[in-house]
């Protein structure tokens, strides 16, 4: 047995959610003044943490979650006001993109995931993504945790779908269907030219995802806790983002799944590999009609 699967065979012994729980309630202890320089520096140097782009200096953070949940400083990740553009959501990793089909599926490292599955068995919204495109990013620690529109439009419905806390890094491939086991956010967003699907998948130590749009501070775990598991909204309330808006943000790192409707994008060629918030991922292909 190599490292890797008594690896997976430890998390599958282990109480995921307890756990995670804990490294959030740890996480969000405050650390005292005097500390908070060496302890939270340290943290964010093993983690590879690029503080040179931070809002704030590492002593202005009270707790281990308020570095992680933290806002770059202004400006530094400029969008395209190109109406036609779609940017990207995360500062990640594009694992993966391409075609949704073999009967409504993805694929990421050789794994498939059923698209129904992945939106919490909604055969329904699945159906609007047949034919249509996907792309998969991971944030790893140390990126910025904060995930931004990668369109202008509405919010039409959102949906928190309840599940488990596998890890979404370099085991994945021998974790099958961890990214439909875990828990997640659905945000749908309608630009009027298509529906584009934005989930956002939790991972081990990630307890909980805030939604902006909702008024939900990053980092802010009761707000996210008490939200509602399912909204869907009207043209009059819902509510309005724009490219490149913040949007939603994890509690710890973890995985973003764009799903697009049929012929609404082109996705760029040769695209895989680091990407950050603002840059184009994609172009809107037609219009659409609305749903």
């Amino acid at each position: 047995m190599d490292l890797s699967d008594a690896t997976v065979k430890l998390l599958r012994a282990l109480p995921r959610s307890t756990l995670t729980s804990a490294i959030g309630w740890l996480s969000e202890r405050e650390v005292p003044m005097p500390l908070r320089g060496p302890v939270l520096g340290s943290l964010a140097g093993a983690m590879g943490m690029d503080m040179a782009e931070a809002e704030l200096s590492i002593g202005e953070y009270a707790s281990f979650q308020d570095l992680f949940c933290r806002n770059l400083a202004q400006g530094l990740r400029p969008c395209s006001d190109d109406p036609d553009s779609i940017v990207s959501p995360v500062d990640g990793v594009l694992l993966a993109d391409g075609v949704i089909s073999d009967g409504l599926s993805l694929t990421v490292k050789s794994v498939r995931y059923s698209v129904a599955e992945l939106l919490g068995d909604d055969a329904e919204w699945a159906s609007r993504f047949a034919d249509g495109a996907y792309q998969v990013f991971y944030l790893s620690p140390r990126d910025y945790h904060r995930m931004h529109s990668p369109v202008s439009g509405r919010v039409m419905e959102y949906r928190w779908i309840h599940g488990d806390f596998w890890p979404v890094n370099s085991l994945v491939e021998r974790l099958p269907n961890v990214y439909c086991d875990n828990e997640r956010v659905v945000s749908y967003l309608d630009t009027g030219r298509g529906v584009v699907a934005m989930v956002k998948v939790a991972a081990f130590g990630v307890g909980y995802i805030s939604l902006s749009y909702l008024g939900e501070k990053p980092g802010d775990r009761d707000a996210a806790l008490r939200r509602s598991s399912w909204r869907a909204y009207n043209k009059d309330d819902s509510p309005r983002v724009t490219r490149g808006q913040e949007l939603a943000s994890f509690g710890m790192g973890s995985t973003v799944v764009l799903l697009y409707e049929r012929s609404a994008v082109t996705l760029r060629p040769n695209a895989l590999g680091p990407v950050r918030i603002g840059r184009e991922i994609a172009r809107t292909q037609s219009e659409r009609g609305e749903r």
